[in-house]
C-alpha cells in the first residue's frame, strides 16, 4: 500500500499554517477592505489572526524566519495592505486627521473627547496622549513627527497650562505698567484675554472652589509677585467677625449669643445659619464654625 493511499500529507505543517491563516486574512480583507485587525481578533473558526499578524511583523522587522515569510509571501501580504510598522501607521493615520482639523479650525486645540466624524478616529484622545507623553519625556516623540505637528499649530502644553501662561503674561505686563493689579478694569482684555476675570479665577482655584484644579507653588509665587490679594473685602470682614465669635466661644464654651449682650455678633451668627441652609457658605467656613461649636 502506498503512503498516499493512507492519507500522507506531503505539505509541511508550516505551509499548511500559512495557507490556513492567509485564507482567513483574505476573507477578512474581502469583508472589511483592509487588514488593520483589532487586538485579540479571532475568526469564527478559531484562528487568532491578530496574534499571527503581530508575529509576522516581528519576523519581518528582524529579518528572521525568512523561509516561512518568503519574499513572495511578503508581496502577497503587501497586496492586501499589510501594515508592517503599526506605530508609524497609527501616527500617519492620526496626523492626516489632525491636518484636516487644522485646515478647518486653524489650530489643534482639540477637545479630549473629540471623534472625527468621517473616520471615527479618537483624535482628541490621541493629541492629549501625545502632549502627556512629550511633557513626561520630550525625546519620546521623534523629531520629525514633532516638527510636522509644530507646523500645523501643535501646542505641547495642555489647555489649562497655555491659558495660565497667557494670563500671567498679561497680568504681569499690567503690573509693570501700573505698579499694581488693583483697580484693573473688568473689561481689560489685551489679545482677547480677559485678565481681570482670569485673576478672579486664580483666587477661586487657590481657595479650593474649583474641584480638580490647583495652583503650583511656582504659580502662587508668580501671582504674589504681582500683588494678588487672595481674599476680597467681604472675606476679610467675615474673618474679623469669625475672630470675635472665636473669642466668645473661648470665654463661654458655646455660640449661643444673646442679642442684648452683643447685638452685632448675634446678627452675624444668625446670618451664618441662614447662609448655611441656603448653601452659601464655603466648606472651609463651615468647618471653621464647627470648630467653635456652631449649632446649625
Amino acid at each position: 500500500m502506498s503512503v498516499c493511499a493512507i492519507g500522507m500529507i506531503w505539505q509541511s505543517i508550516y505551509d499548511m499554517n500559512w495557507e490556513r491563516n492567509f485564507a482567513a486574512l483574505n476573507a477578512y480583507h474581502a469583508e472589511h477592505d483592509n487588514i488593520d485587525i483589532c487586538a485579540d481578533y479571532v475568526t469564527d473558526s478559531g484562528i487568532r489572526l491578530d496574534s499571527w499578524i503581530r508575529n509576522l511583523r516581528t519576523w519581518h522587522a528582524g529579518n528572521i524566519r525568512t523561509r516561512y515569510l518568503s519574499a513572495a509571501r511578503v508581496e502577497a501580504l503587501d497586496a492586501l495592505g499589510m501594515i508592517w510598522d503599526k506605530v508609524d501607521y497609527l501616527f500617519e493615520k492620526n496626523y492626516a486627521a489632525a491636518l484636516v482639523y487644522y485646515k478647518k479650525h486653524g489650530d489643534l486645540d482639540i477637545p479630549g473627547e473629540y471623534v472625527c466624524p468621517e473616520t471615527r478616529l479618537k483624535l482628541g484622545g490621541w493629541i492629549r496622549t501625545l502632549r502627556k507623553k512629550y511633557r513626561n519625556d520630550p525625546t519620546s516623540v521623534p523629531t520629525e513627527q514633532k516638527q510636522r505637528l509644530d507646523a500645523i499649530g501643535m501646542e505641547w502644553d495642555n489647555k489649562f497650562s497655555r491659558q495660565w501662561n497667557e494670563g500671567i503674561r498679561e497680568a504681569t505686563a499690567f503690573f509693570r505698567q501700573h505698579g499694581t493689579i488693583s483697580g484693573m478694569p473688568a473689561d481689560y482684555a489685551p489679545d482677547g484675554i480677559w485678565v481681570s476675570k482670569w485673576i478672579n479665577e486664580q483666587k477661586h482655584i487657590y481657595r479650593g472652589n474649583r474641584p480638580g484644579k490647583s495652583l503650583t507653588d511656582e504659580q502662587i509665587h508668580l501671582l504674589e509677585d504681582i500683588g494678588i490679594v487672595w481674599q476680597n473685602a467681604s472675606e476679610s470682614i467675615w474673618d474679623e467677625h469669625y475672630e470675635d465669635a472665636k473669642v466668645f466661644y473661648e470665654h463661654n464654651g458655646h455660640l449661643r449669643v444673646l442679642s442684648d449682650s452683643n447685638k452685632q455678633l448675634y446678627r452675624w451668627v444668625i446670618k451664618q445659619r441662614g447662609a448655611f441652609h441656603k448653601g452659601k457658605l464655603r466648606k472651609s467656613q463651615v468647618e471653621r464654625l464647627n470648630d467653635i461649636g456652631m449649632e446649625w
